[in-house]
């Protein structure tokens, strides 16, 4: 009995054992699924560091393409900003023989606006190069009124040759400061700016003082009343129906007004008289102007009525500084500014610079 009860003990054991086994066995099974899942979370892992690998390859790209455009704009300012220092050596190198012009194209005078020659040839540049050498191109900032009058009166007034000129010789000298620019036989007279043969003839062509001798007080037997800057060829007719009247605008153009010569082969118009006012023609208002410019500083207070409000009729100046503007400096100015310079060794400033005569003026 006993037996039966330690068998049945035994069963009972065993059962609960085998029981037991089989759960093991079902967990053991379960452990390589949580081994694979384990093993993939790294897989994960694997994806994430590729993702971050990505991410950084972005971050740095950016700074790439951004560096890359401050580069590109420093690079393009200093081109900029050196192109005007390639345009003014230029300028410099086109007028090198000229030191004293390249010193008035480069040189800012205060505020004011750079100076310039209108002259171009080299005869002329090299001229104003050695005849300006010690000018004081800052004189219009340094002086005004009286004292710059008298200032540039100090340079043109220099004339070493002018003892050898004389109101009888300077009719010969047209032969070559007047002389036609396309036709050396001939000479252009002033006014009308007709040519004729370079034969003189004082019944028919004359010497015209631009500055009127009897407004200025002065005779042909000084330096101002045969000074080859002043003193112009002229049609004898146009040259006494001007006479001492003022120059100025004149309201009627027409027939009763105008003024030709008499003496030339086509009797050219040379100017309108009304009212005591003479009116040249536009393409000679400007040169009357520099040379009243160049009388009136030349010759300031060393005769007794030269000033520039004594040979116009509009006080004020405006008309003749606007002549001056009008009618540029031409090539028949530049070959009489550099023949009167050969001879008398003084130039006509306001033919070099003509807009000196607004800082003066103006």
């Amino acid at each position: 009995m006993r037996i039966k009860k330690i068998v049945s003990v035994l069963i009972l054991v065993l059962s609960v054992f085998l029981l037991v086994g089989c759960d093991f066995g079902k967990l053991l099974e379960s452990k390589p699924r949580f081994t694979s899942t384990t093993t993939e979370t790294p897989t994960s892992v694997a994806t994430t560091t590729e993702t971050v690998t990505t991410t950084t390859e972005n971050v740095t790209a950016a700074p790439t393409t951004t560096t890359k455009a401050p580069v590109t704009t420093t690079t393009q300012a200093p081109v900029t900003t050196t192109a005007p220092t390639t345009t003014t050596t230029q300028v410099v190198t086109t007028n090198a023989p000229t030191t004293s012009v390249t010193i008035w194209q480069t040189t800012t005078v205060s505020e004011l606006t750079v100076w310039n020659t209108p002259l171009t040839d080299t005869l002329s540049l090299t001229n104003i190069e050695k005849y300006y050498k010690t000018f004081d191109y800052d004189c219009v900032s340094t002086y005004s009124g009286v004292n710059l009058i008298t200032y540039v009166q100090s340079f043109i007034k220099r004339m070493p040759g002018i003892s050898s000129q004389s109101y009888g010789s300077i009719r010969y000298d047209y032969y070559r400061s007047d002389a036609s620019l396309t036709d050396t036989s001939k000479v252009v007279l002033f006014y009308c700016q007709e040519e004729i043969p370079a034969n003189w003839d004082g019944n028919k062509w004359n010497r015209e003082h631009v500055y009127c001798q009897s407004t200025g007080g002065f005779g042909t037997n000084v330096d101002v009343g045969y000074d080859l800057h002043h003193v112009r060829p002229s049609d004898a007719v146009v040259n006494s129906t001007r006479n001492n009247n003022p120059y100025g605008n004149v309201s009627t153009h027409n027939s009763s007004t105008e003024v030709h010569a008499r003496y030339t082969p086509n009797q050219s118009l040379a100017g309108w008289l009304q009212n005591g006012v003479f009116e040249p023609l536009d393409s000679v208002k400007g040169d009357v102007a520099r040379i009243c410019f160049y009388v009136s500083v030349c010759y300031y207070m060393r005769y007794s009525n030269i000033e520039l409000k004594n040979i116009v009729s509009d006080k004020t100046l405006k008309t003749i500084l606007e002549w001056n503007k009008l009618d540029p400096v031409d090539a028949l100015e530049a070959q009489r500014n550099n023949v009167a310079y050969e001879l008398q060794g003084n130039r006509n400033i306001f033919i070099d610079y003509p807009e000196l005569a607004d800082y003066i003026w103006g």
